[in-house]
């Protein structure tokens, strides 16, 4: 395992910017600038100012619920109120914070199985009983080996700091949709290492010497509207760089910042961020290296990877602890990013299917089988609800283990009924960064047999919280969902 103490090399660095026609794009895909956009007033905003509401100023309802003195907070303090709610709690009783919060959705989860399966009432009844008032076994929360400067990747705002200095780049003091426009620089945030800080400095200091001011999202104005930054563990050499932002982070200013290659991507839906444009390589490499379990691993930059190294390591072995899996297990990865957690169990297994919706996640995936020296994996590159049901059709195995790390809205309904209706998966490791979202998820995998769910229900044997994202409020939770086979 990589030495946890090891300083991260800032690698990857990925810049939004906002151009309002086909010609702005090709002018920013060449030159990185744009034309001046005309303004068109926000209606949000529109409408808080007309109410006598700053611009930066939290709504009503914010207000009332938020806590007292806020006003005389320091933006400082602010800012990391916002990011990392919990910075100035013991670490200590963050766990005990979360594992209350991880407890009461279990307790609501075993609520829901009530409601819902009048055939595992007694069963249930006899599991609060032995469980605290939970449906299964609740473990300790596991912590995260490092709790400061963890983040291997962020996404950077740019716009106006409190004092209105243009170009700022870091993170909101709220939530935009409450009225917070303001950006604060990250200096002061302990979940963010120090290399990706002096990234985001460089970065800062190279949109300020130039002519092209911050995307405004009131008028739809300006053209630097996001910083990506992506660092790694990895002792790699970090390459010279080489136009303006290449010249600028190879031999200008931003050189001391470490940057290893840097993509930009242009943006045409004003509002959401949303874009099918491809990230533009503008130099080093087009990929960096992460080392993670003793393997190694590419990852693109639109790729799926968690922004806690030395946590996933934990939770990957919890997961493979919990699979259970041998040399005639069939391990089916739903949502499985760049690969990781697969290929990290795929020489204990007979084989690996991976499912992924990202394109350059599945190459990144294919590719880390290639780097590691694995064969027995194959991928889909879709939506799993439009493969999931031919997959596990397709799977002679009757040794199968099915492991899920969906996005924090859940698995597709289409998903969960196919793992329901697959007579050969008999055991099911859930990882959600949303158990709250991913409620419905769970209680269909246990629902009683019907028309749609035609295999027998699953119950759950044993829960952990793994804590991934320290000075926050949020944790993964993983579930070991095994079928049930007294009824």
């Amino acid at each position: 395992m990589f030495p946890i103490g090891k300083v991260a090399r800032c690698s990857w660095l990925g810049v939004g910017i906002y151009g309002r026609n086909e010609e702005e794009r090709e002018s920013a895909i060449t030159k990185i600038n744009g034309h001046k956009a005309s303004a068109t007033a926000d209606p949000l905003l529109k409408k808080r100012r007309a109410d006598g509401q700053g611009d930066d100023e939290p709504s009503v309802k914010k207000r009332c619920v938020g806590e007292k003195g806020e006003e005389n907070l320091s933006p400082d303090e602010r800012l990391k109120k916002a990011v990392s709610p919990l910075w100035n709690m013991p670490y200590d009783k963050q766990l005990e914070s979360k594992s209350e919060e991880i407890g009461q959705i279990m307790k609501n989860f075993a609520n829901q199985i009530f409601k819902n399966n009048a055939s595992l009432r007694d069963w249930l009844t006899e599991q609060r009983k032995k469980y605290d008032g939970h449906c299964c076994e609740l473990q300790p929360i596991k912590p995260s080996p490092v709790q400061t400067g963890y983040r291997n990747k962020c996404e950077f705002t740019i716009g106006q700091d409190i004092d209105k200095n243009d170009n700022t780049v870091g993170f909101r003091f709220g939530q935009y949709k409450d009225g917070t426009s303001s950006v604060g620089e990250p200096h002061c945030l302990s979940n963010i290492p120090d290399t990706m800080k002096t990234v985001v400095k460089s970065f800062q200091d190279f949109i300020r010497l130039g002519p092209y001011g911050a995307y405004n999202p009131e008028t739809h104005a300006g053209h630097w509207r996001m910083l990506t930054v992506r660092t790694t563990r990895s002792d790699e050499e970090i390459e010279k760089e080489k136009t303006r932002l290449h010249e600028y982070f190879s031999s200008g200013e931003g050189r001391s910042s470490g940057v290893t290659c840097l993509y930009f991507r242009v943006y045409s839906d004003r509002m959401t961020g949303n874009t099918t444009e491809p990230y533009k390589h503008v130099l080093g490499k087009t990929n960096i290296q992460e080392t993670l379990l003793n393997m190694n691993f590419e990852i693109s930059p639109d790729a799926f990877f968690q922004v806690n190294t030395a946590g996933a390591e934990v939770l990957y072995e919890q997961i493979a602890e919990w699979c259970g899996a041998t040399t005639t297990t069939t391990v089916l990865d739903i949502c499985c990013g760049t690969g990781t957690i697969g290929l990290t169990l795929a020489k204990r297994v007979s084989s690996v299917i991976g499912i992924e919706l990202c394109p350059e996640a599945i190459e990144n995936a294919k590719r880390n089988a290639h780097i590691n020296g694995i064969t027995n994996v194959t991928y889909h590159c879709c939506k799993a609800e439009d493969v999931i049901t031919q997959t596990m059709k397709s799977i002679t195995s009757h040794d199968v283990v099915a492991i899920v790390d969906p996005p924090r809205a859940g698995l597709h309904p289409q998903v969960v009924r196919a793992l329901r209706n697959s007579p050969f998966l008999k055991k099911i490791v859930f990882v959600s960064c949303n158990p709250k979202g991913a409620m419905n998820n769970f209680i269909d995998l246990m629902r009683q047999t019907s028309k749609k769910m035609r295999g027998q229900p699953y119950r759950p044997v044993k829960a952990v919280p793994v804590d991934m994202f320290p000075q926050t409020k949020h944790c993964e939770l993983v579930i070991l969902f095994e079928r049930d086979s007294c009824t």
